[in-house]
């Protein structure tokens, strides 16, 4: 009765001393393992991050399968990367080519009152032939023509003159143009500027003078003909006429 009324502690005992005892002793072990992997892998992680700290602050140097761990770069080295740095930056420096601006052609200005202006010089005027005027200017009246038979203008006069007589321009100018009319026959005109235009009708077929030749008062530019057909019933006589900007002038307003 005594040994089924063991106390507690009693029973504890008696188990530790049997089978129990190993049982403790396995959980003891187990603990310790547990404790002793807990401090090891802290360990391990407290080493890496000291590596990594230690290698980002002095540098690690990989070369293939090998990692060197430096500390502070050598004095010598630093020097030889500046100088390999400063030849790259000079190699891959672009040279900039400025053009030069071309020289700027230097132009003189004259002011207008030192330019030299052509003042236009009143002209000297001379007859062209010397004879009578058989047919007077009459621009705004009607004439008999002999010739036609009829009554129209005649804007410009008819100097009587034998055949071949020489005809000499009236003033200064240049020739502007000779040609052919179907009335008046050969015709020469003779440009004296300032709009001023003499006409030479019924000369001579081959005139003296070409278009573009500059003529004197009184050059021959020509002899008196019978070629213009509208005119045959009359004399012999150059037709003559005058024009100011393109309007009929009386030519004995010109002449002396």
């Amino acid at each position: 009765m005594k040994d089924k009324k063991k106390s507690f502690r009693q029973r504890v005992e008696d188990f530790l001393t049997g089978r129990g005892f190993y049982i403790a002793l396995s959980a003891c072990v187990l603990v310790i393992g547990i404790a002793a992997w807990t401090l090891l892998s802290a360990g391990n992680i407290a080493d890496r991050t000291d590596v990594a700290d230690s290698s980002a602050t002095a540098g690690i140097v990989e070369t293939g399968d090998n990692t060197e761990t430096s500390t502070t770069p050598k004095p010598e080295k630093i020097q030889k990367i500046e100088d390999k740095l400063e030849d790259k930056d000079e190699s891959d420096e672009v040279e900039t080519i400025i053009p030069e601006a071309p020289d700027e052609e230097v132009v003189e200005t004259i002011a207008p009152a030192e330019q030299e202006q052509e003042v236009y010089q009143p002209l000297e005027f001379g007859w062209p032939v010397f004879g009578e005027v058989e047919v007077g200017y009459f621009a705004d009246e009607l004439v008999y023509n002999k010739t036609m038979l009829d009554w129209r203008t005649h804007s410009a006069i008819d100097i009587a003159a034998d055949l071949g007589t020489k005809v000499m321009a009236c003033a200064k100018g240049t020739v502007a143009d000779i040609y052919e009319d179907a009335l008046m026959g050969t015709v020469l005109v003779i440009d004296h500027g300032e709009g001023l235009k003499s006409i030479y009708a019924n000369l001579a077929a081959t005139p003296a003078v070409n278009v573009g030749d500059a003529v004197e008062m009184s050059t021959v530019i020509g002899a008196v003909g019978d070629t213009a057909i509208g005119e045959t019933g009359q004399p012999y006589h150059l037709h003559f006429a005058m024009e100011k900007n393109g309007e009929s002038v009386d030519p004995t307003e010109y002449l002396p």
